[in-house]
């Protein structure tokens, strides 16, 4: 099993005799009839789903505002690939035109792909490349073949806008459609950017897992790799237990199972001093496991699919009013 990301926990309302918190109020520009209308089963779908695109929202802020490792044509490709993601949402949102917000989540896809590739093969044409989607992803896993896992996201986008078509003429798309698709553009733009900030951190593309040694992942979340697994076909993976305290939880820890190829997206921690820190508090928590539960008690799910790998929690916590 594959976990790339952490455990997101989603707050929910705790209806009690005192006081209902309608999370609802706070997503902004929601329709009344929608917010009456929405379940919590729905809201679930959605929270889970937000936690997602966070993640990866989070990453190419990082990146607008620490970019000076990219070279000119690279800073122009991503510059432009997050406006067109913008413009995408906007779309959907004033207009409902699917087909352009397709479009444009196509487009933003290309250019990081391009990036990457560049990065990856300075020498290569990216005009000669056209706009031919497949056709950059191949070229890019080609030359580097740990972008590999980005190729679901890749062919959803295809499967929207498998041609110019969607531009000029009338090719129906429904307003789900759109969604995967930003969201898939999201998981393209969102790794990239987290995978070439921890290049830099670490001054190379070269990574992997080494047993006795701390991660951090994008969202800054603490690792430590306890075991290295080796399965037919040499394929390699790593056990990261992954440690923390929420003030929802309290102290928890998390095994998973996390292939090397997917290396990149973690950040082996070399600082002394947050080394000393890192392992005091797994050796605290080590010494005071609590109880075991199933990943279903904490209400843990795997999102796998367009929008990348991740898990999400759903907890329920009471609110009390003040007096």
């Amino acid at each position: 099993m594959l976990i790339r990301g952490v455990v997101y926990l989603v707050r929910v309302p705790f209806i009690s005799e005192d006081t209902t918190v309608k999370l609802t109020d706070f997503v902004e520009d929601l329709p009344q009839d929608i917010a009456i209308a929405l379940t919590a089963e729905e809201f679930e779908i959605l929270a889970r789903k937000m936690s997602g695109a966070a993640r990866n929202l989070h990453s190419l802020y990082n990146l607008t505002i620490d970019d000076t490792f990219l070279d000119d044509v690279e800073r122009g490709l991503v510059w432009r690939g997050v406006s067109d993601l913008e413009n995408a949402a906007y779309t959907l949102k004033h207009s409902g035109d699917t087909q352009n917000s397709i479009f444009q989540t196509h487009a933003a896809s290309e250019k990081f792909l391009k990036a990457a590739l560049k990065r990856s093969d300075s020498k290569v044409d990216l005009q000669s490349l056209g706009h031919n989607l497949p056709r950059v992803f191949e070229r890019l896993v080609a030359a580097n073949s740990r972008y590999d896992w980005l190729r679901s996201s890749v062919e959803a986008l295809q499967k929207f806008a498998p041609n110019m078509q969607i531009r000029y003429g009338i090719v129906p798309r429904t307003v789900e459609n759109a969604l995967v698709g930003f969201n898939a553009a999201l998981s393209i733009c969102g790794a990239s950017a987290q995978l070439w900030l921890f290049d830099f951190a670490r001054g190379t593309e070269r990574s992997d897992f080494a047993v006795g040694r701390f991660y951090l992942d994008g969202s800054k979340s603490t690792f430590y790799c306890k075991q290295i697994l080796c399965a037919p076909g040499n394929k390699r993976s790593a056990v990261l237990t992954r440690f923390d305290v929420n003030t929802l939880l309290g102290a928890t820890m998390i095994d998973m199972v996390v292939e090397m190829k997917y290396s990149g997206l973690y950040l082996e921690v070399k600082d002394a001093r947050q080394l000393e820190d890192l392992r005091r508090r797994l050796g605290h928590q080590l010494r005071n496991p609590g109880r075991l539960v199933r990943a279903e008690d904490l209400g843990i799910q795997i999102t796998a699919g367009p929008e990348g790998s991740y898990t999400t929690g759903h907890v329920r916590v009471r609110i009390r009013p003040e007096k």
